[in-house]
């Protein structure tokens, strides 16, 4: 029997012990897939983010040792469907996992002999200094998660979101005596970023029909600040520029808007190329290590906005974890650039990256 017969028999043997028992012995089952053919497997859940044991859960935001030890414990804590409706995306999810697994497209590379023993995370957003170029993303609805809402969190088109759609199933609460889901102005009335707002005759809160037309209107009308946040194509940016705009959010919304599959971090070099230092650009979706920071600012974002971290803090701990989920943040930050060999953000430039 010649080696390519040899080879066809173990796989037929491979084959035939993975349909048996036997798999249960330790190994076996992967030595099975390294010699058989690739069987598609069910996309992981976005919980893979999470620990591996759910069972063993922080008991204090002190505990944590990255910002996914709070997602089982606000998972445990917030009511199936508030906790589903914002770990959803859309449809089939798949931008969702796109926006962590497009930095594994993205390394690093580390510089040595740079003096870091000082590091200055301070940055410049349009016009104001903050200590840390880490933003806390807008999300609406913080009591869903927390009794403190968004003042816990301060102190420091239709989606198919599949996800929420099969958590609503499991909550077994009256709805009713929280939100009075009667019409849309019933809907958002208790809501407190709509608090003083006559939503008298509110019938949609969305609008298919804005153009670029819209936000030079907006910009004309105002002298506040215009940032244009779900950016994702050169195009776009391109216009946004001639809008006269102060400053742009490359996003997908968490990929709660659409599954086109696009990661930002992908989408951001055309468009740092394309504004060419005309506007400041921010960046979120994803962003849940201080390396995913790094990669962003090294390839010319001004800041990143974190959202779902901070709100798995606020739904395990309250004010305390949403801190906690920001010093590490911080904290990666800070060890990330001085292995990179980059004493303030400036330093973070596009040599200390490449494409994997």
């Amino acid at each position: 029997m010649n080696s390519r017969d040899t080879a066809a028999s173990r796989r037929q043997l491979l084959k035939w012990l993975a349909a048996s028992p036997l798999l249960a012995f330790p190994g076996l089952a992967g030595l099975a897939a390294q010699t058989s053919p690739r069987v598609p497997q069910a996309r992981p859940d976005p919980m893979i983010w999470a620990p591996g044991d759910l069972q063993d859960l922080i008991t204090t935001p002190a505990d944590a040792i990255n910002v996914f030890d709070f997602e089982p414990v606000a998972r445990k804590n917030v009511p199936p469907a508030h906790f589903g409706y914002m770990a959803s995306g859309i449809d089939d999810e798949v931008t969702l996992r796109a926006n962590r697994e497009g930095f594994l497209k993205f390394q690093l590379r580390p510089r040595r002999l740079v003096d870091v023993s000082k590091v200055d995370m301070s940055t410049n957003i349009l016009g104001v200094r903050y200590d840390t170029p880490i933003v806390v993303a807008p999300i609406g609805g913080h009591r869903a998660y927390h009794s403190g809402g968004e003042e816990a969190v301060a102190r420091n088109g239709g989606r198919n979101q599949e996800t929420l759609f099969r958590l609503q199933r499991t909550d077994t609460r009256n709805c009713s005596a929280c939100h009075d889901r009667g019409n849309l102005e019933a809907t958002y009335r208790t809501r407190p970023m709509y608090e003083g707002v006559d939503l008298s005759g509110l019938s949609n809160i969305q609008s298919s029909a804005l153009t670029w037309e819209t936000i030079k209107r907006i910009r004309d009308t105002t002298r506040m600040k215009v940032v244009i946040k779900g950016i994702l194509a050169h195009e776009d940016a391109e216009l946004a520029v001639k809008a006269g705009v102060d400053g742009i959010v490359v996003s997908n919304h968490g990929a709660r808007s659409e599954d086109s599959g696009r990661s930002t971090i992908d989408a951001l070099p055309e468009i740092v190329e394309r504004v060419g230092g005309r506007m400041p650009i921010l960046i979120d979706s994803g962003f849940r290590r201080g390396t995913d920071i790094a990669k962003a600012l090294c390839m010319g974002a001004t800041a990143v906005c974190v959202g779902r971290p901070y709100i798995w803090g606020l739904g395990a701990f309250g004010q305390p974890g949403v801190e906690r989920v920001l010093d590490l943040l911080r904290t990666e930050l800070f060890a990330t650039m001085q292995q990179v060999g980059a004493p303030s953000i400036k330093h973070l430039v596009p040599a200390m990256v490449r494409r994997a």
